[in-house]
């Protein structure tokens, strides 16, 4: 309902990403607006074309204006005086700790155990875990990896292989990256203002995953130091 609406004040819906809605004025200055659900974020250089958005939007839907954003979908957004934005997720980092009962635990400096590699093998013969806390906890760990936390999503996705049949070490290890986050809540990724600048990485391990000997691909395009693209 929304979406067509936005259509007919005349904003083009993203082909690569349908939650994004981008006007163009007449001084080819553009507005973007993230749409998810019924929640909107609007974007731009042009505060009189955001009024003017607002405006007609307000008066086909009951909306309230909360200001500069701050808090989006579970992102904190921090603004710096030299035009940086940085996006984090401390409290639901510190909300997830809590629900799992590890809101006190020690922190350790990586999000997974490098003595070992986690592997399927030998099922029969080592304790099971609880199917229900693994994905609870894997669940969210997932959410904070895809939208802050790109530096556990490694770790997160080694983790997501074992939902069928968790043992005691996935669930071990599914703590270990929980304690990973505890003192490092406020990490987030940090966008520089422009220039604008383009950088992409890509690596593969090789024959990495015990079970089936295949190897894993991941790749990473920033723009202004800051993550926009990544697979792992």
């Amino acid at each position: 309902m929304i979406a067509s609406v936005l259509v007919d004040f005349d904003f083009q819906q993203c082909e690569s990403d349908p939650c994004i809605f981008i006007h163009k004025n007449k001084n080819g200055e553009r507005t973007y607006i993230a749409l998810y659900v019924d929640n909107l974020l609007i974007a731009g250089n042009n505060d009189e074309d955001i009024a003017t958005i607002k405006q007609p939007s307000s008066e086909r839907f009951e909306m309230k204006d909360l200001g500069i954003a701050r808090k989006f979908l579970g992102m904190e957004i921090e603004y710096g005086e030299d035009g940086s934005i940085k996006i984090h997720q401390n409290q639901y980092i510190r909300q997830l700790l809590e629900r799992h009962r590890m809101d006190d635990c020690s922190p350790v400096n990586i999000p997974m155990d490098t003595s070992g590699k986690l592997a399927a093998i030998n099922v029969s013969t080592e304790a099971a875990g609880d199917p229900h806390k693994y994905a609870s906890i894997v669940e969210g760990l997932m959410f904070a990896a895809c939208v802050t936390r790109l530096d556990i999503m490694c770790a997160v996705g080694q983790l997501s292989q074992f939902l069928n049949h968790p043992l005691s070490k996935h669930l071990l290890a599914a703590k270990y990256v929980l304690r990973s986050l505890q003192g490092t809540s406020t990490y987030g990724i940090m966008y520089h203002p422009p220039p604008l600048y383009l950088q992409g990485y890509s690596d593969t391990d090789w024959a990495g995953d015990i079970d089936t000997r295949r190897s894993t691909t991941g790749y990473i395009v920033m723009l202004n130091n800051g993550t926009i693209v990544w697979k792992s």
